[in-house]
């Protein structure tokens, strides 16, 4: 399944991220086509038990090539609820 292809916001946040890469949100919203703050909230919920006790980190970005440093930048990663990366072919748990 594509992120396109996702009927819900949820969904597509979920699929944007369940590769355990590091993204900002505006990374994550050129993905999804999602506003931030609607990204933002979405992996709020992935935190909860009734869908599916994820863990979100969050950091202050690291500075690369494109981007630079700057403290009130953050990127997320989403990890199972064991802190491994999730399987490639894992569907969200609603």
């Amino acid at each position: 399944m594509k992120i396109y292809d996702c009927e819900n916001q949820m969904e597509r946040v979920y699929m944007a991220m369940k590769d355990g890469k590091s993204r900002t949100l505006q990374e994550i919203e050129i993905l999804t086509h999602d506003s931030q703050p609607s990204i933002s909230a979405q992996l709020r919920h992935l935190r909860k038990e009734r869908y599916g006790s994820y863990l979100v980190f969050k950091r202050v970005a690291k500075s690369n090539a494109s981007r630079i440093f700057d403290p009130s930048l953050f990127e997320y990663q989403l990890l199972d609820s064991n802190g491994k990366k999730l399987k490639k072919n894992s569907v969200l748990k609603v």
